[in-house]
Order: C-alpha cells, then sequence, then structure tokens
C-alpha cells in the first residue's frame, strides 16, 4: 500500500511538473504600436488659436486604433459653437482625414499623400477649396496647420498655428 501511494505520489508530481510546462507560455516579445493611426497621436489634447474675432479650439481624441476624432469649437465670449467635426481614419486604401463642415453638404476626404519629416499631406485635387489639407507638429506643445487650394483661378494658402492648451 504504501509503494502505491508513494507510486502514485511520484506519478502525480511528475503529471503535474510536465502539465505545467506545457501549458506554460512563452510571452511574446513586447511590440512597439505600430498601428498606422499612432503616427498622429501627438494630436491628441485640446488646441487652440486665437483667431481675428474668436478663440479657436480644436479637440482630439483617439477613437480606436484606427480612428482620431476632432471637434472645432469657435469660442466668443461666454458662446460658443462647433463649426467642424474632422475624423483621421485608417482605411485599408490608405489614410484619410476627413472634415464635416456646414457649408459642404457632407464630409469631404482628404487622402494622405506624404508624410516626411513630421508633416502630413492630405489631398482631394477634386474638391473646390482646399485641395490640400497639411499639418505639421512644431513642438510638444504647438502646431502649424495648412489649407492650400485654387480659388477663382488663383493659388491660395491659409495658415493656422496652435498652442496646447493647458489644463
Amino acid at each position: 500500500m504504501r509503494r502505491t501511494l508513494l507510486k502514485f505520489t511520484w506519478v502525480l508530481i511528475f503529471t503535474i511538473a510536465i502539465t505545467g510546462c506545457a501549458n506554460e507560455e512563452t510571452p511574446a516579445p513586447k511590440a512597439e504600436n505600430t498601428a498606422p493611426i499612432a503616427q498622429f497621436e501627438w494630436l491628441l489634447g485640446d488646441w487652440e488659436r486665437q483667431g481675428r474675432t474668436a478663440v479657436m479650439l480644436e479637440q482630439w481624441r483617439k477613437t480606436d486604433d484606427n480612428k482620431m476624432s476632432a471637434v472645432v469649437y469657435k469660442i466668443s465670449g461666454s458662446d460658443s459653437a462647433v463649426t467642424e467635426r474632422i475624423s483621421l481614419e485608417v482605411t485599408p486604401d490608405g489614410i484619410y482625414y476627413i472634415p464635416l463642415v456646414d457649408h459642404n453638404p457632407g464630409p469631404v476626404s482628404f487622402k494622405l499623400v506624404d508624410d516626411t519629416n513630421e508633416i502630413f499631406v492630405f489631398e482631394n485635387k477634386a474638391h473646390d477649396f482646399p485641395n490640400r489639407i497639411i499639418y505639421r507638429q512644431l513642438s510638444p506643445d504647438s502646431m502649424h496647420a495648412r489649407i492650400e487650394g485654387s480659388n477663382d483661378g488663383k493659388e491660395v494658402g491659409v495658415d493656422f498655428f496652435f498652442a496646447r492648451k493647458k489644463n
């Protein structure tokens, strides 16, 4: 009886040891964030700029691994109004900047055509104006946005300089 119990104990210990080793998972190497939307995460947060008559505020949030969104407010005194909604989306066809503004009947898609040297250029040659939207991070707390295109046969560019809003 004692031998049988001893054999049983050894078999049990051996089985547990083998099972434990077989179920032990090798930890996967820690992957860096390589999602295409990650290159735009510096936009996350609140950005403001002083306009001629009001303060403009862009509030960027990450929706998921393939999408970010922003709401743009115009703030004049104690009044505020939403002037634009923006989606930044990764699709199988590319990365798109999609603004929705009141004066367009629907959203307009601008495809990312260049992303060198921390400058992101989105383009839609078929749109009336702008044809290009450009974002550039100047520092962790400042950015430059620019819209460009042909307006009444003339090439036009408008610059917007933003500072990160401190909460």
